[in-house]
C-alpha cells in the first residue's frame, strides 16, 4: 500500500466574524517547483473559528509540504494571512 498523511488547520478570530475560512494545500515538489496535488478547506459564517482536516494518499520517496490560507470577512474588511511548512520527505 502507499503513504497517507493527516493534514489539519484552523483560523481563529478574536471577535465572531461574517465568515472565517481556511484551505490547506498539499504540495509536491516536483522538478524544483511546489505544486498543489491536494485540497481541503471549510468555512463557518458568525464565528470566531474554523478547523478541517483531511488525509490523502502521496507516493512514496517525494518531498511535501502543507500551504495554508486563513481568512476573515466582515462586511467592512477583509484580512488573511498564508503560511507553508518545512518540507518532509515522505519514505514508504
Amino acid at each position: 500500500g502507499g503513504s497517507r498523511v493527516r493534514i489539519f488547520g484552523r483560523t481563529l478570530c478574536y471577535t465572531p466574524v461574517k465568515r472565517v475560512k481556511v484551505y490547506l494545500y498539499l504540495q509536491k515538489l516536483v522538478n524544483g517547483d511546489w505544486t498543489t496535488v491536494e485540497v481541503a478547506s471549510a468555512y463557518n459564517e458568525n464565528q470566531t473559528l474554523v478547523s478541517t482536516e483531511a488525509t490523502f494518499s502521496v507516493e512514496p520517496n517525494n518531498t511535501y509540504r502543507l500551504m495554508s490560507s486563513h481568512v476573515a470577512l466582515t462586511d467592512s474588511y477583509y484580512e488573511s494571512t498564508s503560511l507553508v511548512t518545512d518540507s518532509l520527505w515522505i519514505t514508504n
